[in-house]
């Protein structure tokens, strides 16, 4: 099997949430990790994986329309997302995010705590 380039598009996504705690629009998304369609990644997160994703609505500048701010909810779905992320950084042939990655990640999510 041909050895996957880092970062994946599901990288890259998971990636811009765990940068982003207070949340990053799809077009940030596209635009800051070089992704199209960078929403799609995110929005499959749930419905894949089961890691859940806070989607908050925020009207557009000109009060025309809406766009959409994703989010990990809390640090334990977080920290689901960075075992996926190492499962796919472990598929591109990249050791792991070491525990000051982690932990750093982790520290910037309120919510439930992880062990």
């Amino acid at each position: 099997m041909k050895q996957l380039i880092y970062p994946t598009r599901k990288a890259k996504s998971i990636t811009a949430l765990l940068e982003h705690p207070q949340g990053i629009s799809g077009r940030e998304i596209d635009f800051k990790y070089f992704i199209n369609s960078g929403r799609n990644e995110v929005t499959e997160l749930p419905r894949l994986h089961n890691i859940a994703i806070h989607k908050t609505e925020r009207p557009n500048q000109y009060g025309t329309g809406t766009y959409t701010i994703y989010s990990f909810p809390n640090a334990k779905e977080a920290l689901k997302a960075i075992t996926l992320l190492n499962g796919e950084r472990a598929k591109c042939g990249l050791p792991m995010l070491t525990e000051y990655e982690t932990q750093r990640y982790l520290s910037q999510f309120k919510g439930e705590e992880c062990e």
